[in-house]
């Protein structure tokens, strides 16, 4: 059988009349390798909130498929500064709106990320984060599905 984790689910947020959130989540099947049965699939997804919505009295607020590919390394860091509590926050702008968003990447490496002299700024032009920049400005989107334009990066720790 297979890891309860590693399973597609749909999930569907809803909005009750007093603004609160409630959501209901769904194991569905996954997407093959290669996509072929993806719009298949979402059609399902979608036909899933269909019927959720025609029971309720809520507002379907979102709906959400989700499907893990890989997880990776399930070991444990020995490094101690492998931290979740220690983070490079970057932040980036929405090139169209100018909005500003942040992430925040736990445990970074601090040995091999140069900061800028005197400063918690991550120095741009240094790797890591110069392919880092390039990724996230080549890859990543804003929230509202703009392209992006990274602005710093930041040496955060505990409670950033």
């Amino acid at each position: 059988t297979r890891e309860k984790e590693k399973m597609a689910k749909g999930s569907w947020s809803y909005r009750d009349e007093s603004n609160e959130m409630s959501t209901v989540e769904i194991t569905v099947a996954d997407v093959s390798a290669g996509g072929a049965d993806f719009d298949t699939i979402m059609a399902d997804v979608a036909a899933l909130g269909a019927a959720f919505l025609a029971i309720t009295e809520c507002v379907q607020a979102r709906e959400v498929f989700n499907q893990v590919i890989d997880t990776k390394d399930p070991a444990t860091p020995v490094d101690p500064w492998a931290s979740r509590e220690a983070a490079l926050r970057v932040f980036y702008a929405d090139d169209v709106t100018g909005e500003v968003y942040h992430i925040s990447i736990p445990g970074p490496n601090w040995d091999d990320i140069e900061l800028e002299p005197n400063t918690d700024l991550a120095d741009p032009a240094e790797e890591p984060f110069a392919s880092l920049i390039g990724e996230l400005e080549a890859s990543a989107l804003s929230p509202v599905g703009n392209a992006i334009t990274v602005l710093r990066g930041v040496k955060v720790g505990r409670h950033n």
